[in-house]
């Protein structure tokens, strides 16, 4: 009898994901959203994600888990790290721009990994920009996407975007919905104008 321990069957459903995909072959929603991160001198110092996995992969990355109360957190542990350390080759599915120019990110060190009562994984994350930035009349662009087309990460609306104090007063939100994206492009681009 064969039998596949988690650390295995979870770094092959990765490694799936990872691989470049053909029409009609599996895909998943990400159900994104994002905090902006400040310093207290106003600056912009990264983004706090909160990213809701679609039942469908959920499933597959808990399937025979042990998801008991004595065991939950550390299975969960093991899940987020495997899922921030595949997040990682890929920038975290992010692309992030300040005038167009890209911005640095750093690597993501704080996270939480949840399973809602929907039966959904809920991954949060901070995604710390390599320096603070001032948003002082420039605008910062931000694009979610997965280089190899499997997760199709999306904001539902501007209500999924919440700024920090100083960005609050001095930047608008607009979120560029694109009619259609090639595989593994952003279908939808976040603006933060400042003045």
């Amino acid at each position: 009898m064969l039998t596949v321990n988690f650390s295995s069957r979870a770094a092959l459903l990765l490694l799936a994901m990872a691989l470049p995909l053909h029409a009609n072959d599996f895909h998943y929603g990400i159900e994104a959203s994002h905090q902006v991160q400040e310093n207290a001198a106003g600056q912009l110092t990264g983004l706090q994600m909160h990213w809701v996995y679609d039942a469908a992969v959920t499933a597959m990355l808990i399937e025979g888990e042990d998801l008991q109360p004595n065991n939950r957190t550390a299975t969960l542990k093991t899940v987020g790290d495997l899922m921030l350390s595949d997040l990682k080759t890929h920038a975290y599915f992010t692309t992030i721009t300040l005038n167009d120019a890209a911005l640095p990110i750093a690597n993501v060190s704080e996270y939480h990994l949840d399973l809602l009562p929907d039966q959904r994984l809920q991954l949060d994350f901070v995604l710390p920009f390599a320096a603070p930035q001032t948003l002082t009349g420039k605008r910062l662009a931000v694009a979610l996407a997965d280089p190899t087309g499997s997760a199709i990460p999306m904001y539902k609306d501007q209500n999924s975007i919440t700024l920090g104090a100083q960005t609050q007063q001095d930047c608008q939100t607009t979120i560029e919905q694109k009619p259609t994206f090639e595989h593994g492009e952003a279908a939808q681009i976040i603006q933060l104008q400042c003045r």
